[in-house]
């Protein structure tokens, strides 16, 4: 997105175990809303759904994936 995701993907590497393999991947899973006056509950559950998707398709891939999400939401501090 703005090189963050190769940073923490060369972090990862380097922090592996030898034959650890790790991914990183990036991804908008909802339309953002115009200002922060456009963001309402229907975006989260939309980006909910998005998100829950995503983590099944990695799963499905690799069932014994570990997975951790780093998210931004709209509005906190």
């Amino acid at each position: 997105i703005d090189g963050s995701a190769n940073k923490l993907f060369a972090e990862l590497r380097r922090d592996a175990k030898p034959g650890e393999q790790v991914a990183v991947v990036t991804g908008l899973v909802y339309d953002t809303p115009e200002g922060i006056s456009g963001a309402s509950t229907s975006d989260a559950y939309a980006g909910r759904a998005g998100l829950r998707s995503l983590v099944a398709d990695v799963h499905a891939l690799n069932p014994g994936a570990e997975v951790s999400v780093v998210a931004h939401s709209y509005g906190t501090t």
